[in-house]
C-alpha cells in the first residue's frame, strides 16, 4: 500500500472515512481537493496509480502546495512500485548509459564517407 511507511494506516483510513462524511455536507474547497490525495496515499497498490491520476487530474491551479505534495507522493509511490528492482540496479543502468555516451563523445565526431 502507498501508506505502508507509517504504522497508523488503520487510524488514517478511519480519519479519511470521517472526512468523506464531512465532505458530503460541506462545500469546503480545500477539503474536496485534498480527499483524492488521501485516497491515493492510503490505497492498495493495485488501485493507487489510478487514484493518483484522479488526484492529479483535478484543477489544482489555486492549490500549488496540494499539487506539489500529490506529485511528490506519486513519485515516491512509483519509486517503491518498480517491479522489485533495487535502486542499485537502476544506478548501474544509468552509469552504463553515461559511460556509453561519454565514450561516444571522447571518440570524436563520426564522419560518414560519401561514396
Amino acid at each position: 500500500m502507498a501508506a505502508d511507511r507509517g504504522s497508523s494506516r488503520h487510524e488514517a483510513a478511519h480519519i479519511l472515512a470521517v472526512l468523506e462524511e464531512v465532505a458530503r455536507v460541506t462545500p469546503a474547497p480545500l477539503l474536496h481537493v485534498q480527499l483524492p490525495y488521501a485516497r491515493a496515499v492510503l490505497a492498495a497498490d493495485a488501485v493507487a496509480e489510478e487514484l493518483f491520476m484522479v488526484a492529479l487530474g483535478q484543477d489544482l491551479a489555486r492549490w500549488p502546495l496540494v499539487k506539489a505534495r500529490t506529485v511528490h507522493a506519486y513519485g515516491q509511490w512509483l519509486r517503491r512500485d518498480r517491479a522489485g528492482r533495487p535502486v542499485a540496479h537502476d544506478a548501474a543502468l544509468g552509469a552504463d548509459r553515461f559511460r556509453g555516451h561519454r565514450s561516444l563523445r571522447l571518440g570524436g565526431p563520426q564522419r560518414c564517407s560519401s561514396s
